[in-house]
C-alpha cells in the first residue's frame, strides 16, 4: 500500500479491509467513526503536538488521533488484554507514534505529565465516574493552560455512565466547567478549550 498525503486515508483503506467480525469487535464500546474523523480533523486543524488519551480500549481512537498529531499520543489503560489488542491494531495500521501506558490513570498522570514537552490535547474516556473524570481534568488543566492552543475532550458527556451512578459521572464535571455536549452525532463529547483552540464548529 502506498502512503497517502493524508494518513487517515491509509488508515481507512486498511480498516475497510478488516474482516467484518473483527471490525465489529473493534467498534464495541469504541467511538463511532464519524466522531473519530471529527477529532482527527480537529487535531490537525490545531496543529497538536503531543496528546493524552485516557481509556485505550482496543486502540481504534488512539490510532485515529495519533495519525493526526506531530508528536506522541500517550494512551493510558488499566486492562493488559485491551492494551495488547490495541498494540496489535497500531502495528497493523502502521501507526508508530503511540506510547502505551498500563495502570491507574490518576497515578500515571502524576508521573507522565511533567515529562511531556508540548501537551496540547487530552481525551478523557476511561473510568466515567466524577471522581476520575474530575481528577484527571484537574491534573491536566495546569499544563494545557500554558499552551497557545489546547483542549480537553470528555466522552460520555451526555449521560451518566454506570461508572458514575453514585457521584454524577462525567456530566457533573462537564456542567461544573460550564461546557455542553457537542451537537448532532457528536453529542457524546464535550470540549473544554484553552486560549486559541479552534473547535471546528460554526
Amino acid at each position: 500500500m502506498t502512503s497517502s498525503k493524508y494518513p487517515l486515508d491509509d488508515i481507512l483503506k486498511k480498516l475497510f479491509k478488516i474482516h467484518e467480525d473483527v471490525f465489529s469487535q473493534l467498534q464495541k464500546r469504541s467511538s463511532p467513526l464519524d466522531t473519530l474523523c471529527f477529532f482527527h480533523s480537529l487535531l490537525k486543524m490545531n496543529n497538536v503536538h503531543d496528546a493524552i488519551e485516557i481509556g485505550t480500549f482496543r486502540g481504534l481512537s488512539a490510532c485515529f488521533m495519533a495519525s493526526a498529531i506531530k508528536g506522541t499520543l500517550f494512551t493510558i489503560n488499566v486492562s493488559k488484554e485491551e492494551e495488547d489488542d490495541a498494540r496489535e491494531l497500531a502495528k497493523y495500521l502502521n501507526v508508530k507514534n503511540i506510547r502505551f501506558i498500563l495502570g491507574d490513570s490518576l497515578k500515571a498522570l502524576d508521573i507522565l505529565l511533567p515529562g511531556i514537552p508540548a501537551l496540547d490535547f487530552v481525551y478523557i474516556d476511561g473510568n466515567h465516574s466524577y471522581k476520575y473524570a474530575a481528577g484527571e481534568y484537574n491534573k491536566v488543566e495546569p499544563f494545557l493552560k500554558q499552551r497557545p492552543a489546547a483542549a480537553v475532550v470528555f466522552d460520555d458527556a451526555d449521560y451518566v455512565h454506570p461508572d458514575g451512578k453514585e457521584d454524577g459521572g462525567v456530566p457533573r464535571i462537564v456542567s461544573e466547567l460550564g461546557i455542553v455536549p457537542l451537537p448532532g452525532n457528536l453529542k457524546s463529547c464535550a470540549i473544554k478549550p484553552f486560549n486559541a483552540w479552534r473547535t471546528g464548529l460554526i
